[in-house]
């Protein structure tokens, strides 16, 4: 019996000592605390990433030159400078103005990875042809960092974190408002289950 017990605080011993060689995840496995490293590793990699959002459309008609919409014009013209899209000069008669000239706008290979989605509006323009928009990523909002963590009854956790907005190349062009820029807080629950932590979020 006192072998036994030597050997019991023999253990208890080198896992002390040792404790910090561990590899985490299986201190984890062992242990029912949530710790903020362990945190931090699941919320980074299963965060689900809040995307910011523009739509472009391939017609630009009246809005870009007929009423001097200087804005919509630089746009254009720095969207076919990065190579977001081609564009070329297209007539259409109108039935009520007349002759009228407008751009028509081709989405390039490189807009591609930043569309979300497609649409296909059928306008009530009678000389236009239906429009298509497409509603393109400028930035997304995802973990930062763990601001603090406490233990909350059994098995679970509250823990504040930051987010931070992540932006790409789209966004010189069609620039974030202000209240969509700078860092967030979000808090989530995390609780402990047979298979291992999950979490909702609060606020």
């Amino acid at each position: 019996m006192k072998s036994f017990f030597k050997i019991l605080l023999l253990c208890f011993g080198l896992f002390f000592v040792f404790r910090d060689k561990i590899p985490s995840n299986l201190l984890d496995l062992i242990s029912n605390d949530l710790s903020r490293d362990k945190a931090t590793k699941i919320l980074a990699e299963t965060y689900l990433k809040e995307s910011i959002l523009r739509k472009l459309d391939n017609t630009y008609g009246f809005d870009a030159d007929a009423y001097g919409d200087v804005k919509k014009r630089e746009e254009i013209d720095k969207l076919k400078e990065f190579g977001f899209i081609n564009t070329t000069i297209a007539t259409r008669n109108d039935r009520y103005f007349g002759l009228q000239y407008e751009y028509d706008v081709v989405f390039t290979s490189k807009l591609s990875p930043y569309i979300i989605e497609e649409i296909n509006d059928i306008n009530s323009w009678g000389y236009r042809p239906p429009t298509k928009i497409v509603k393109v990523k400028i930035a997304e909002n995802v973990f930062n960092e763990i601001t603090g963590i406490r233990k909350e009854g059994d098995n679970q956790y509250i823990v504040e974190f930051s987010t931070k907005i992540v932006t790409n190349p789209l966004a010189e062009i069609l620039p974030l408002e202000q209240h969509e820029d700078g860092v967030g807080k979000s808090v989530v629950r995390f609780v402990r289950y047979d298979d291992g932590w999950r979490y909702g979020k609060l606020y």
